[in-house]
């Protein structure tokens, strides 16, 4: 099947100078977004001196995490485009991972991440429907896991968080809820054709009320992305492991990116408070503001960590744990994998035009 595949798709374009100065200006561009998204957001903080409070060990074991977190995303696409027959490598899908991660860190709304992966994927020589197949895939486990983690945090520490936050926890209630109906949404869309059938017409449906000329073409176009989406759709029922997999794979991913608290609190040389109860703590926080689809999301965040946060840190600290939080699990990785995508990606696929040249 792979064969096929790959007859369908494009060659790679061969490398001109002209693709040469547009990535590196493109480069330019995402290093320079890189930083004014970190330095816009940590205005007024004096990161340095929060730095000067921990070992570098702390820094370095938390960007470990993060690059775990996105190996594990990697690894729920591998497995949905090995299904599909594409001979990819998990260094390959863990690089579509941290595309997303990136595009969307310095998008508003986190609304890069997921379609610039496909268009990575594309790229790749991989088909639009199988691409959206595996992002749907990885957004199926991310909704089961930061569900699963909200839920048994708002249970497990209710008394804390609702003498914390006070009528905020409707917050919370409605996030669970809505990260509930998502994943039931998504689960749909993998494993029930008459969905997928529903979702085709209302699509075709919806971009013909904008079609002036009434040529039909992007309607068709539309049609057969999801009639070969249909086909990965038979694939994926013919592996009944996939998605409890996938789910397992998610959890891991979230125990990474929800150990960064603990990491910080624990390097801060407090012990009151157990891994598990701050990884618990932090899914609440995270399932809570998660879904708040504006540009202003990362700020209403970072309220809630301060007003929970200060269940583990007295006040001469919190501001500083909080801070040094956010630069591991989001800025500091953010400029890690600006040097991945768009330095060290880049010298290997110079070298290796060069070894088949």
């Amino acid at each position: 099947m792979s064969q096929n595949i790959n007859e369908a798709q494009q060659q790679p374009a061969k490398i001109s100078r002209k693709s040469v100065i547009i990535g590196v200006v493109i480069l330019v561009a995402a290093i320079a977004l890189t930083f004014y998204t970190i330095i816009k957001n940590l205005s007024g903080h004096d990161i340095i001196a929060t730095l000067k409070q921990v070992s570098p060990l702390v820094i370095v074991i938390g960007l470990v995490m993060m690059l775990l977190f996105s190996f594990f995303e990697g690894l729920n696409m591998y497995r949905v485009l090995k299904l599909a027959g594409y001979p990819v490598t998990l260094w390959t899908t863990w690089k579509y991972a941290i595309v997303g991660f990136f595009y969307s860190g310095i998008t508003p709304s986190s609304s890069g991440g997921q379609p610039m992966q496909i268009y990575y994927m594309y790229q790749d020589n991989i088909r639009l429907s199988h691409a959206l197949g595996a992002v749907i895939m990885q957004l199926f486990g991310h909704e089961a896991a930061n569900a699963l983690f909200g839920l048994v945090g708002f249970i497990a520490l209710n008394h804390m968080i609702v003498g914390t936050i006070g009528h905020l926890k409707y917050l919370v209630c409605f996030g669970i809820l809505i990260n509930v109906a998502y994943f039931f949404f998504l689960a749909l869309c993998l494993f029930s054709q008459k969905a997928i059938t529903l979702i085709k017409t209302f699509l075709t449906w919806f971009i013909g009320l904008f079609d002036r000329k009434k040529s039909g073409k992007l309607q068709k176009k539309i049609g057969n992305i999801l009639d070969e989406y249909s086909s990965l759709h038979d694939l994926i029922k013919q592996d009944r492991t996939i998605a409890i997999k996938t789910i397992i794979t998610a959890i891991l991913q979230f125990i990474c990116l929800y150990s960064i608290p603990a990491i910080v609190y624990f390097g801060f040389g407090y012990t009151d408070f157990n891994f598990f109860e701050i990884e618990l703590l932090q899914g609440v926080i995270f399932i809570s503001v998660g879904f708040i689809p504006i540009p202003g999301s990362a700020g209403v965040s970072e309220g809630m960590t301060l007003m929970l946060f200060r269940l583990l840190y007295p006040a001469a600290t919190l501001g500083g744990a909080v801070l040094l939080g956010r630069c591991l699990s989001m800025y500091f990785t953010l400029i890690l994998y600006c040097i991945i995508l768009f330095v060290f990606i880049s010298i290997f696929k110079v070298l290796k035009n060069r070894r088949n040249n």
